[in-house]
């Protein structure tokens, strides 16, 4: 009965919702000032991915401004003259302006696209194929209400269990291969429904978010793991902005429940961001791990911060506390610098209490105007950064609490008790070819380094920088990408690992994917 009450009301609750939204739509025909629909985007990250898919889609890279009003439907086989125009923008148009299906009128507008592509993986002898096919769609509906989605489905064939053990698109649940089965199954769905108003915009959806910028991965929120549903919102006002975030996550290991049940677990995150100058931005937030019962509404007020709701919740959930900040110095220049605290003492501050958890990123990133070798619009940017997590941090006592979702961890990618230095080139070559270079160097002790390990299991009440066996990782990233048209492209990527006094590890990738 309870469970049927929850579904009640929320469903309730999305009935007013939309009624709402599409009165404001029918009542105000006014476009909305531009902001960012993407939560809390970080301006600088990653961009050396060795896998087509694995560059990550948000709502600012799939929203589309409607300019043509008039009435119309595309299909790219409708007939013949129109199949030859599409089969030719296919190949040669620079901007993508076509879809495999187009339809638009004075309301609104809908682009339907295939997706279709191929990777093959070698190192040492061993090597995989992935292919996959999917869909994607897009709508705007007066530039008030927008939706996408991305789906595709994949097979790997050949070396199933490096593939399995090594490729960087299986992040949780997927179809292993057995003794009748010759290929891996995995797909994937992300998409959203974004609401735009004046001050701000809601959000429904399907992904991962990224907190902080970083080019190591962020010590905040990281989107490495699986994705997850959540719902989110924003408010801007003068020079302060209000984030929150909450969403569903996955239990580490289903196997541990029942057939068709699970382990309630849920993210929240609410963060103040504060514009005292053009050039300045400082944030402030926290974000809340909890588990085994529904949804506590005592999170979603965005504008509760300091622990407090947790505390008068009983102390029972993971709290991280984070803050940071983006300044730039110039025009072709930015410093950024992230905190996160778990548990801290300020009497032992510069001590080796062990409950000292906190995480400590930095970092500065160049532009350089126009390309050096041809006019292009895109910039060279370099950017260097460093880390440090110390011993224990996203561990916790509760394992319903863990900072994960669906077996990775979602703090800092390689975990906590470590220094980490980190550089990064994106060099635009030229208007269709681009060249990306990551390289890092990790030190890291063996206490306490993983989310997954229980705090109350720890050998002393303090903790030292380093501690354990120390091991050294040198990893070295190079990806070569041709746009071959809007419609195409193709990476080639070469990544190097080396572990202490081991040999090198080599990986050679090749991808293509087209969509229309």
């Amino acid at each position: 009965m309870r469970m049927r009450f929850i579904k009640e009301t929320a469903s309730l609750f999305c009935l007013l919702l939309l009624l709402t939204m599409t009165h404001s739509i029918l009542a105000d025909n006014n476009v909305p000032e531009p902001i960012n629909i993407s939560l809390l985007k970080p301006e600088v990250s990653s961009s050396t991915h060795l896998l087509n898919l694995q560059e990550e889609l948000d709502g600012d890279s799939m929203f589309y401004v409607e300019s043509d009003t008039a009435d119309k439907a595309d299909f790219a086989l409708l007939n013949l003259t129109v199949f030859r125009s599409s089969l030719s923008s296919f190949f040669l148009d620079q901007e993508r302006n076509k879809s495999f299906v187009d339809y638009r009128t004075l309301q609104g507008s809908v682009k339907f696209s295939l997706i279709a592509g191929a990777d093959y993986h070698t190192s040492d002898n061993k090597s995989y194929l992935h292919f996959y096919r999917g869909a994607q769609v897009r709508g705007n509906i007066k530039n008030r209400l927008l939706f996408w989605g991305d789906w595709w489905a994949g097979r790997f064939q050949g070396d199933l269990e490096y593939a399995e053990k090594s490729s960087p698109l299986i992040k949780g649940f997927h179809k292993p291969h057995n003794e009748n089965q010759e290929y891996t199954n995995l797909d994937r769905l992300t998409g959203q429904i974004t609401y735009l108003f004046p001050i701000g915009n809601l959000t429904v959806g399907r992904g991962t978010h990224l907190v902080g910028n970083n080019i190591g991965g962020s010590i905040i929120l990281n989107n490495d793991a699986n994705d997850y549903g959540y719902f989110s919102g924003e408010l801007s006002f003068g020079k302060l902005k209000l984030s929150l975030l909450h969403s569903s996550l996955i239990p580490d290991n289903l196997k541990d429940y029942p057939p068709y049940s699970s382990q309630d677990r849920f993210l929240v995150l609410h963060q103040i961001d504060f514009y005292p100058y053009e050039n300045l931005n400082l944030f402030f937030g926290e974000e809340i791990i909890y588990a085994n019962r529904s949804i506590d509404f005592s999170y979603l007020l965005p504008h509760t911060f300091y622990r407090i709701t947790e505390h008068n919740l009983g102390d029972r959930d993971n709290v991280i506390i984070y803050s940071g900040l983006n300044w730039r110095v110039a025009d072709s220049t930015l410093l950024y610098g992230n905190l996160a605290l778990d548990e801290l003492r300020k009497s032992e501050i510069f001590g080796d209490w062990w409950g000292n958890k906190y995480a400590l990123q930095g970092g500065v990133s160049f532009s350089f105007g126009q390309n050096l070798f041809t006019k292009t619009n895109q910039p060279i940017q370099t950017t260097f950064e460093v880390t440090a997590v110390r011993p224990w941090m996203y561990t916790h006592k509760i394992s319903a609490n863990a900072f994960s979702n669906d077996g990775i961890g979602l703090g800092f990618p390689e975990g906590s008790n470590l220094i980490q230095l980190a550089e990064e080139i994106a060099l635009p070559i030229t208007s269709f070819l681009t060249f990306n270079h990551h390289l890092s160097y990790t030190k890291q002790g063996s206490v306490g380094n993983h989310y997954s390990i229980n705090y109350n299991d720890r050998p002393s009440n303090t903790a030292k920088w380093l501690e354990g066996e120390v091991t050294k990782r040198l990893k070295s990233c190079n990806v070569l990408t041709i746009s071959v048209s809007a419609h195409q492209q193709i990476k080639i990527g070469v990544e190097l690992k080396k572990q202490d006094r081991d040999d090198w590890e080599k990986e050679l990738v090749i991808g293509y994917k087209a969509i229309y």
